[in-house]
């Protein structure tokens, strides 16, 4: 994925190594990470896996899990 530094989601991506983060309003780092990706499938094609786990974590009932598990650790520290 090449996603703005202006979004939440960029929390998802591990730089490298399941997209990366581009400067907003930076078109030249947009081309120059778009140009790599368009010359390197390969090292796309490597990232599939990290990539289709770090989605998978962005559902909505895992969005869920993890808020029900903040609230109960709070309400068990007070």
């Amino acid at each position: 994925v090449l996603i703005s530094e202006m979004v939440g989601a960029k929390d998802l991506v591990a730089e490298g190594r399941t997209g990366w983060i581009v400067p907003v309003d930076d078109m030249s780092a947009l081309a120059d990470r778009m140009l790599w990706c368009a010359g390197h499938p390969e090292a796309l094609r490597a990232m599939e896996r990290e990539c289709r786990q770090a989605a998978e974590t962005a559902t909505w009932p895992a969005y869920h899990r993890r808020l029900s598990d903040l609230l109960h650790s709070l309400l068990a520290i007070g």
